[in-house]
């Protein structure tokens, strides 16, 4: 595979092959940040799909001052809880209840 740096000016020119190798390269870990937030697979895929459309999309922005994993991951992230913001009903683990609260 391609060194990070190819990979990373190949998607800044909009190259589908580059894309495709980031997406495949960093996929699982950032899965992985979608499933703890979300705590439901389907919704983590969901998420996944819409970050990486934005991390194609600001993939310009990348200035290269640290590590791009670090920069996907705050774009997912970013784009997990954006989503919460939207509907706040589906954030329940904003509102964690009373371990002394009778059910």
């Amino acid at each position: 595979m391609a060194k990070i740096e190819q990979i990373i000016e190949g998607c800044q020119k909009g190259r589908r092959d580059a894309q495709k190798q980031l997406y495949e390269l960093f996929s699982p870990q950032l899965f992985a940040v979608c499933l703890r937030y979300t705590h439901n697979r389907m919704e983590a895929e969901d998420h996944l799909h819409e970050g990486y459309l934005k991390i194609f999309d600001k993939i310009g922005q990348f200035s290269g001052r640290g590590p791009v994993e670090a920069w996907m991951r705050r774009v997912m992230v970013n784009t997990i809880l954006e989503s919460f913001r939207k509907r706040p009903n589906t954030a329940l683990w904003m509102n964690p209840i009373s371990p002394w609260k009778k059910i």
